[in-house]
C-alpha cells in the first residue's frame, strides 16, 4: 500500500505496510524534512545507514557499545555505519574489533571504518558517541588532567564541527563528561548547544536498579528519578517524585530520606567496587546507559516519566543554575528529539543546597580549561 501526507513538518513520500511475526509494521522509505515555509530541507531515505561515530572503540566501553549498536539495539532494522575512531597505539586492538564484528555477520551493519584521524571519522555522522579519555591518576594534579581531556575534546568538537551533520546528536561518556562536553560544544562553532549533552544515566540507571533490588518490583515500574549535576562523587541522587507502578515511592519504603542517603552510598561506591571485584572498571553497565540515554534524546522518553540528563544550561537559568555549564537535570524528550527541562519541581532545601555545592564544583572545572579554550568557552 502507497500512501502519501503531509504532517506538520515532515512530508512522507511512502510507507510501505507489512506483516511480520508482530501484528503491523509501517516501514519509513523516504521522508523530506521542511521548514516553517514548507521548504525542503533535508532528504533522508530508510535505506541510508546512520552513520556512528564511537570514540575510544577499542577502550572496553566502546567495544561493548560497538557491538551492541551493531546488532540494532539502537536502531533497530535500520542500516549503520560505524566509524571507530582510536589513539594511534591503539590501532591494532581496533583492527581486531573490526575483525569480529566482520565475523558476526550483523545483517544491519553496512560498514565500518576505523582510523585515528579525527576529522575523517568525522565525516557526515549523524550520532556521535565520545568516550575515549584520558583517565584521572592519582599523581595527576586535577588542572593538569583536566586540561589534557580538553585538548582532546576541543579538536573532536572542531572536527565535528567541520564534518558532521548539522544534525548531529553528540553524546559525550569521555570523564569529566560535563566539563568535556562544554569543551566540545564551545569548539563546536557551526552546531548548537542543543547538539551536545553529557552521561549521567549511569547513575540514574543505578539508583532504578537498586531501588527495583530494595522493594522487589521490576526496574520498568520505577519512574522519575533525577539525577542533579554532574558524575561525580558530589552528584546530587533525587528519588523525592519517584513513582513505582504510578504511586509514591514513600509507599513503599518508610523513610524517604534515610533511603536517599543509602542510594548515594551505594551508587558512589559502585564503579569502584565493580573495579575491585572484576579487575576493570564498568563497562556494559555504561554502555547500556549511553545507549539508553541516546534512544531516548532519539526517539523520545517514555509518558509519564523524566531521564536525567546533562545539558547545556540555557538561558531562562531553571532552577536557579546559570548559564555557562553543562548540568544534569530531569528531562522529556518529545518525538522531534527536543529535550526539554521539567519544571517546578519542589526541591527540599537539602537537594536545593546541595545542587548548589555541585554547580560550584562544574564551574571550577569549567575555569581550569579556559587556558585550552583561550577563554573562548
Amino acid at each position: 500500500m502507497i500512501l502519501n501526507f503531509q504532517c506538520e513538518k515532515f512530508y512522507v513520500i511512502v510507507l510501505r505496510v507489512f506483516k511480520t511475526h508482530r501484528p503491523i509494521e509501517l516501514q519509513l522509505i523516504i521522508v523530506k524534512k521542511l521548514d516553517n515555509d514548507g521548504n525542503l530541507l533535508l532528504t533522508s531515505s530508510m535505506s541510508d545507514p546512520v552513520h556512528v561515530l564511537i570514540t575510544g572503540a577499542a577502550g572496553q566501553i566502546g567495544y561493548v557499545l560497538t557491538f551492541r549498536i551493531a546488532n540494532g539495539d539502537l536502531f533497530g532494522n535500520r542500516k549503520v555505519f560505524l566509524h571507530l575512531l582510536e589513539l594511534k597505539p591503539s590501532m591494532g586492538m581496533l583492527e581486531a574489533v573490526i575483525m569480529e564484528l566482520n565475523d558476526c555477520n550483523f545483517p544491519n551493519l553496512a560498514g565500518v571504518s576505523g582510523t585515528d584521524d579525527v576529522k575523517e571519522a568525522c565525516r557526515n555522522v549523524d550520532v556521535a558517541f565520545l568516550i575515549g579519555a584520558i583517565p584521572k591518576r592519582a599523581n595527576v594534579p586535577i588542572q593538569a588532567y583536566l586540561e589534557r581531556n580538553a585538548i582532546t575534546f576541543k579538536e573532536q568538537g572542531e572536527a565535528l564541527s567541520k564534518f558532521a551533520k548539522p544534525t548531529v546528536k553528540v553524546l559525550v561518556v569521555g570523564m569529566p563528561a560535563n566539563t568535556n562536553c562544554l569543551v566540545a560544544l564551545c569548539a563546536a562553532k557551526n552546531l548548537k548547544p542543543e547538539n551536545f549533552c553529557a552521561m549521567t544515566r549511569l547513575d540514574h540507571n543505578r539508583v532504578v536498579g537498586a531501588i527495583s533490588k530494595r522493594i522487589n518490583i521490576p526496574p520498568e515500574e520505577i519512574k522519575r528519578v533525577a539525577v542533579w549535576g554532574n558524575r561525580s562523587s558530589d552528584q546530587v541522587l533525587d528519588v523525592s517524585h519517584t513513582t513505582v507502578n504510578g504511586k509514591p515511592l514513600s509507599d513503599y519504603l518508610s523513610s524517604i530520606n534515610n533511603v536517599s542517603k543509602e542510594l548515594t552510598a551505594i551508587i558512589e561506591s559502585r564503579t569502584n567496587t565493580v573495579m575491585k571485584m572484576r579487575g576493570a572498571s564498568t563497562a556494559a553497565s555504561a554502555a547500556n546507559a549511553a545507549l539508553r540515554h541516546m534512544h531516548d534524546w532519539l526517539f523520545g522518553t517514555a509518558p509519564g516519566d523524566f531521564v536525567s540528563m546533562a545539558i547545556p544550561v540555557p538561558d531562562s537559568a531553571p532552577y536557579g543554575i546559570h548559564p555557562g555549564i553543562v548540568f544534569s537535570f530531569p528531562c522529556t524528550v518529545n518525538e522531534k528529539g527536543e529535550i526539554s527541562i521539567v519544571e517546578d519541581l519542589e526541591l527540599s532545601d537539602e537537594i536545593k543546597e546541595k545542587i548548589r555545592e555541585n554547580e560550584q564544583i562544574i564551574r571550577n572545572e569549567a575555569q581550569m580549561t579556559a587556558d585550552v579554550m583561550n577563554g573562548k568557552c
